[in-house]
């Protein structure tokens, strides 16, 4: 696949670079940020008790939709996370991507009656969805 940024809405549109499709859905997702594994903790972070990490309170106050992150032990997330980036989509569908990914390696976990949670590896980066 390969990764193709629109200039409409701030989305991206993942399409198969053998110019196949993929019948019945369409894979459109909207960036929503990039996620750093920090060792240090930094200014404005606050604790997720439920996955035992710390964020930076707001992706959007920095330009660039950076998501600062820093893991406990024994936080529920794999370790690969604390120590790679990622890059976040927000999907309305993520089955069609589970069902793409190279490996799921966390989730899906459901977090709410409309927002569930996964990453991903495809193309040997992590995606979170």
């Amino acid at each position: 696949f390969e990764l193709r940024n629109s200039m409409f809405k701030g989305c991206a549109y993942a399409k198969d670079i053998t110019g196949g499709n993929f019948p019945g859905f369409s894979m459109a997702a909207e960036y929503m940020h990039i996620g750093i594994p920090v060792l240090n903790k930094k200014p404005n972070m606050v604790y997720n008790e439920w996955g035992g990490f710390w964020v930076n309170e707001s992706v959007d106050a920095y330009d660039y939709k950076i998501e600062y992150l820093k893991f406990e032990e024994g936080t529920r997330f794999p370790e690969i996370l604390s120590k790679q980036p990622h890059v976040a989509y927000k999907v309305d569908n993520m089955d069609p991507y589970l069902k793409e990914a190279q490996q799921v390696i966390f989730g899906p976990e459901t977090l709410s009656d409309t927002v569930r949670l996964a990453f991903i590896t495809l193309d040997d980066a992590i995606i979170e969805l």
